[in-house]
């Protein structure tokens, strides 16, 4: 009987390891953005201090809520079969030239997160983001580019 019991322990190891292994090398990252238009989830929550300042400075900016997004993945890599982002990601834009910004956070004790996101009618698209993971990393791709600033205002 105890042969039985490891030998079932380890065909379930082996399936948790494997399934996604292959799930990931066959199909890849299948990485989903949940979306929600409701600017009400987008405004700062009450236990939020860090959000509402942010929030403020780009209200008087010009910027409107505009919804939540996040994000979703299954099989991120080889070895997990899951992930999720932390919170939702706050939207807000500003009517007259359709700029947008969001608001996250990587970690849930760090300062929030904002980025500016500028879409061009060929399908580019400009980012940076503040506080970056580290100042003046650039990505560049044919039809995007991201920027990553730190200690940088929204007015600036």
């Amino acid at each position: 009987m105890g042969d039985v019991v490891l030998y079932l322990i380890a065909a379930l190891a082996l399936v948790w390891v494997l399934v996604p292994l292959g799930a990931f090398g066959l199909a890849g990252a299948r990485l989903r953005k949940e979306l929600d238009r409701d600017p009400a989830r987008a405004e700062p929550r009450a236990d939020d201090p860090d959000h509402a300042r942010r929030y403020h400075q780009f209200w008087e900016l010009g910027f409107r809520p505009v919804g939540v997004t996040r994000e979703t993945c299954w099989f991120m890599n080889a070895t997990r079969w899951y992930w999720h982002a932390l919170d939702w990601s706050r939207w807000m834009q500003r009517p007259d030239d359709g700029l947008l910004v969001s608001f996250h956070r990587l970690l849930a004790d760090e300062p929030v997160r904002f980025g500016a996101v500028t879409l061009f009618d060929d399908g580019g698209l400009v980012r940076t983001t503040c506080p970056g993971v580290r100042s003046g990393v650039r990505q560049d791709t044919e039809r995007s580019l991201r920027v990553e600033l730190k200690n940088v205002e929204p007015a600036d």
